[in-house]
């Protein structure tokens, strides 16, 4: 078929904008919105993942960003020689201090607010935000 999109997600997106009028009247228009609309939200879930492991903060020599397991004790970044390392429990205190000034969206929040090993529930967070609990 010769007018086929590309197969590339930018040139099936400029295919499907060059034809909104011809897909808006289009018997099953309600379907292919409906498929775009959830083909643009897996995506967009697949995209927004939180990070593997528990966020530990920035390493304190080079600032890159250091994820630990549950049960750490320490962290520790091997880009130096020798290795910079820190205590979890106390950059967590610190990173909680640090973030009263700090705008995230709820999918960084919930991976990073909760005690570590526990995960604060993404509805938590809507539901407290609506509530005027978080600022």
């Amino acid at each position: 078929m010769a007018d086929r999109p590309p197969d590339t997600i930018g040139g099936m997106a400029f295919w499907l904008l060059a034809r909104t009028s011809r897909i808006r009247q289009h018997p099953e228009a309600a379907h292919i919105a409906a498929s775009i609309t959830r083909a643009a939200a897996r995506a967009q879930r697949a995209i927004d993942l939180p990070p593997e492991g528990l966020y530990a903060g920035p390493c304190g020599t080079c600032g890159r960003p250091l994820y630990v397991r549950a049960a750490a004790v320490t962290v520790t970044c091997a880009r130096h020689d020798p290795p910079w390392s820190g205590d979890v429990a106390s950059r967590r205190e610190w990173m909680l201090s640090e973030s009263v000034h700090v705008l995230v969206h709820a999918a960084a929040a919930d991976s990073r607010l909760g005690a570590p090993g526990v995960r604060v529930a993404h509805a938590a967070l809507i539901r407290w935000g609506g509530e005027g609990r978080l600022a």
